[in-house]
């Protein structure tokens, strides 16, 4: 019987482009258009086209330095935006230079805006579609701020607010057989957990291991109880953890041999250059010397985007304590980074 959702390469085949946010002081770079480029003389986002086979980090990293003449580094995928109709990720781009130099044809100008300022700004194309990005993504609003407005219970999963109400009636749906309510729930864990699994064992296995705990999951719904209070999230990143953990002592041999891979969402991006591959493998020796429970508070934080709340339920500890072993875990990862590496640090 075929799963109730999309794998990952049925999910990049249909990527058709890329938006980034550079950010910088609050506010955010915008484009100009030239008149000669259709929908001239609007403001955009910065982004463009996939080639063929390219991902998202690449084409924007290849578009900002066609365009800006910049070197960028894409952080994180913050959520999505509609271009003619298609789904983009959007990207929060991290860039430390101090110029931006037009090196392309398509640009006339940029400009930089508070999220504030680009709800009024016009003409900006597909206005509506950016104007309710800004309004709703968690990345300009806190968790707080969203309840206030909507009112429920939320939660922050790697960069996009997830209401824990409709995440549990896509659960009752799901146990009663419901195969595209648990479509949806995949799509909203799907990329905290790849990230989760893509940093503790080798890319060959990682597609494969993320499946099979959206598997088990599915296997084990009925064993999620709403009544004791734990969040959807915990409860599958405590499967999630498990999973990991049995496939690590059953692999053990051959993943000590493969000590340098590269997570593929975070740091694996060739047109970034050297460094960047040799940072990778100083922070992965770095967590590798951490002790666990510093080593799982970090993947579930900044891997996974889990809240503070969740992850001392994945943890089965207190939320203070959670708060003393992330800070702690910060610092002793910081000591046993080269100097150039920790001002990256939170």
């Amino acid at each position: 019987m075929p799963l109730p959702f999309e794998t990952t390469t049925q999910r990049k085949q249909a990527l058709k482009g890329a938006v980034a946010i550079i950010e910088r002081g609050g506010k955010i770079l915008m484009q100009r258009r030239r008149e000669h480029i259709a929908d001239s003389g609007t403001w955009v986002l910065p982004g463009g086209a996939c080639r063929r086979s390219e991902q998202p980090r690449e084409t924007l990293v290849r578009v900002c330095a066609e365009e800006l003449g910049i070197t960028v580094r894409p952080s994180k995928e913050i959520g999505t935006i509609k271009i003619a109709e298609t789904p983009c990720p959007v990207w929060h781009v991290i860039w430390k230079g101090k110029e931006v130099k037009l090196t392309g044809d398509d640009i006339m100008g940029i400009g930089w805006f508070t999220p504030e300022e680009i709800l009024e700004l016009s003409p900006v194309r597909e206005q509506e579609e950016v104007r309710e990005f800004l309004r709703t993504n968690s990345f300009f609003h806190s968790p707080k701020e969203k309840e206030d407005q909507e009112g429920g219970t939320v939660h922050t999963i790697s960069g996009s607010i997830v209401d824990e109400t409709k995440v549990r009636g896509l659960v009752e749906r799901s146990k009663q057989g419901d195969h595209e309510a648990f479509a949806e729930i995949y799509d909203l864990f799907i990329t905290p957990i790849h990230r989760y699994v893509a940093f503790r064992l080798p890319p060959a296995m990682t597609e494969d291991i993320v499946a099979d705990i959206f598997v088990k999951s599915w296997e084990k719904l009925d064993s999620f109880q709403e009544r004791q209070n734990i969040p959807f999230s915990s409860w599958l990143f405590r499967i999630a953890k498990h999973v990991v953990i049995d496939t690590y002592r059953t692999q053990k041999e051959t993943m000590e041999l493969d000590e340098f891979h590269i997570d593929e969402d975070r740091w694996n991006d060739p047109t970034l250059g050297i460094a960047q591959d040799v940072q990778a493998i100083l922070l992965r020796q770095a967590m590798n010397k951490l002790p666990e429970r510093y080593r799982e508070v970090l993947l579930l934080s900044f891997m996974s985007g889990l809240s503070h709340d969740e992850i001392a339920r994945t943890m089965k500890t207190r939320e203070g304590s959670v708060r003393i072993l992330k800070h702690r875990a910060l610092k002793k990862l910081a000591d046993l980074l080269p100097a150039s590496m920790r001002e990256e640090l939170p």
